[in-house]
């Protein structure tokens, strides 16, 4: 596994921040919902890079955060074109881009808006748009943020299905969330960009979608139910649906299979 000293930051011609890691053919990497945009530091830092350090093994990994300081009303589309314009500058053919959770709404509609950016993509642990009770507990932690309370709990209603084991992760979120917390305090980035992804549905789109895509995914997901992985993967044209029983929205990606499953994909 890619030790934190390998770690390397960077910019594109954008202006728009990475974090690389690995050797090989590159492979961009767009992160979950975090309470900051950027490349963050310390805790936070390691807790979006983790679910991707596996693929480090044959790729080198640029993980794309969204762009700091993001202006009100800032739509996901607007997050797809910053990014596209930042691999266009410094890539000379399209690249293969990867998407985890709010990541994979970002790499949708990337591959929708600025198809001759990706090479292939895989879409994990996220649809076309976000479930009842995925929009729920995203909006949940926007208003916690915004009312001084530590927001982490939020997902604690999309980690369980029973009451018991909801308790019992609110409780081990609460105690996390410090690490997770933007380092000024402020978590107007990470707000808008849940606003951005409240407002972003692309059902009716995904016939559009050209790229070739694999959508992956656990059935015991509860912010993305494991028929929504199958619908966005009926959408979109010869799209691979991959699966992992027992696997939820976190441990999907998280899985042994699935480096082995993207690399087998990207080499297609």
């Amino acid at each position: 596994m890619t030790s934190k000293l390998d770690i390397r930051e960077g910019t594109f011609p954008n202006g728009l921040p990475y974090l690389s890691f690995g050797s090989g053919a590159p492979l961009i990497a767009l992160p979950g919902s975090t309470a900051e945009n950027g490349n963050l530091s310390g805790s936070a830092r390691k807790f979006m890079i983790k679910p991707f350090l596996s693929l480090g093994e044959r790729h080198t990994v640029y993980v794309v955060n969204r762009r700091p300081g993001l202006a009100e009303g800032t739509t996901m589309a607007d997050i797809a074109t910053d990014l596209a314009e930042a691999l266009r500058s410094e890539f000379d053919a399209p690249v293969d881009v990867l998407g985890y959770s709010t990541g994979g709404s970002v790499a949708q509609q990337l591959a929708l808006g600025h198809p001759k950016a990706v090479r292939r993509l895989v879409v994990t642990s996220s649809a076309y748009t976000l479930s009842p009770s995925g929009r729920a507990a995203m909006r949940q932690f926007a208003e916690r943020a915004a009312a001084g309370k530590r927001p982490a709990t939020a997902f604690a209603a999309i980690a369980s299905t029973s009451k018991l084991g909801q308790r019992l992760m609110a409780g081990l979120l609460w105690m996390l969330d410090p690490m997770m917390r933007p380092s000024t305090g402020d978590y107007t980035d990470g707000i808008r960009a849940i606003e951005a992804e409240d407002q972003w549905d692309i059902k009716d789109r995904l016939a559009e979608i050209q790229t070739p895509t694999m959508v992956l995914g656990g059935d015991k997901d509860l912010a993305y139910p494991a028929q929504m992985f199958r619908d966005t993967a009926d959408g979109i044209p010869g799209a691979t649906l991959v699966l992992y029983e027992g696997r939820n929205h976190n441990s999907a990606i998280e899985d042994r299979r699935f480096p082995v499953d993207v690399a087998k994909f990207l080499q297609g």
